[in-house]
C-alpha cells in the first residue's frame, strides 16, 4: 500500500574522519526499512527528490547521501581523484550505516543501498566486509568492476539497472558477474543511454527500485551467497523476464 501520511524530511550532516557529509533523511510513518542513495555530485537533484519520493510512499525510509564533501564535489575533474578513490568512498559508506545504528528509529531497519558510479563498487565493498548489515543493492550502471575481489564475498542480493545504449556500463558488469556468488537481477532498459534521461525510464526505474525493494525487505538476511540469476527488459517488452539457473 503506498503511503500517504506526515513525512519527516530534514537535512543533517554525517561526520567521517573530520570530514562532514551532507545527506538528507526522509521518514515515513513506521518505516519498513532504510534506503540509503549515493550521490557523488550536485547534479540531478530533481530526479533523486522523485527517487527519494517513490521510495518514502512505499514506506522505506531515505538517507540521501553525499559521499564527497562540498569543496571536493567543486574541484576541476582533473584533481577530483576523490570520486575514484573506492577506499575512501567505502569509509563514508561505513560511516553512515554507523551513524544509522546510533539512530533509535533507524538502527532496527533492514538497509538497502542505491548506488551509481563509482559509489557502486564501493556499496559492494561494504555489502562484501557488512554481510550482515546490507539487505540489498541496486546498481545503476556505474563500475561495479572496481569492487575487485570483493565481489565474491557479497551476500545481499543485487539488482542492476542499465541502459541499453551505455555499452561501458554493460562491459563493467559483464566483468563483475563472472565472480559474484549472491542472487542478481538485469534490468536492462530498451533505448536508453548511461544517465536514464530518455522518455520515462527514470520514473520505471523508481517503481522498479520500490517494488524490487520492497521484496527484498520482506525476506530474511541470506546466511550464505547463493547464486541465480535473472533478466528484465524494459521498454519493449516490459513484462517479459528470464530466469535462468
Amino acid at each position: 500500500m503506498l503511503q500517504t501520511g506526515p513525512l519527516e524530511d530534514y537535512p543533517l550532516f554525517i561526520p567521517c574522519n573530520g570530514d562532514m557529509l551532507d545527506a538528507r533523511l526522509s521518514l515515513p510513518v513506521n518505516p519498513s526499512g532504510l534506503v540509503i542513495c549515493l550521490r557523488s555530485a550536485q547534479t540531478g537533484q530533481e530526479r533523486e527528490r522523485r527517487l527519494r519520493d517513490g521510495l518514502n510512499r512505499r514506506s522505506l525510509a531515505t538517507l540521501a547521501l553525499n559521499t564527497l564533501t562540498e569543496n571536493e564535489r567543486e574541484q576541476a575533474p582533473a584533481q577530483a581523484w576523490h570520486r575514484f578513490n573506492i577506499p575512501l568512498l567505502t569509509r563514508r559508506i561505513t560511516a553512515a550505516l554507523d551513524w544509522c545504528s546510533n539512530q533509535v528509529r533507524l538502527s532496527t531497519l533492514p538497509v538497502s543501498l542505491i548506488a551509481t558510479g563509482n559509489n557502486a563498487a564501493a556499496s559492494l565493498v561494504v555489502a562484501a566486509r557488512h554481510p550482515h548489515r546490507i539487505q540489498a543493492i541496486v546498481c545503476r550502471g556505474g563500475r561495479p568492476d572496481l569492487a575487485g575481489s570483493h565481489l565474491p564475498k557479497v551476500h545481499a542480493p543485487v539488482l542492476f539497472a542499465l541502459g541499453e545504449r551505455d555499452g561501458a556500463g554493460r562491459s563493467a558488469l559483464q566483468r563483475s558477474v563472472t565472480y559474484l556468488r549472491c542472487s542478481y537481477r538485469t534490468a536492462l532498459f530498451a533505448g536508453t543511454g548511461p544517465h536514464f534521461q530518455e522518455f520515462d525510464a527514470w520514473s520505471t526505474f523508481v517503481e522498479l527500485c520500490g517494488q524490487w525493494l520492497i521484496t527484498q525487505s520482506n525476506l530474511p538476511m541470506p546466511a550464505m551467497p547463493y547464486a541465480r540469476h535473472s533478466l528484465i527488459l524494459l521498454g519493449r517488452q516490459p513484462d517479459t523476464e528470464v530466469t535462468q539457473p
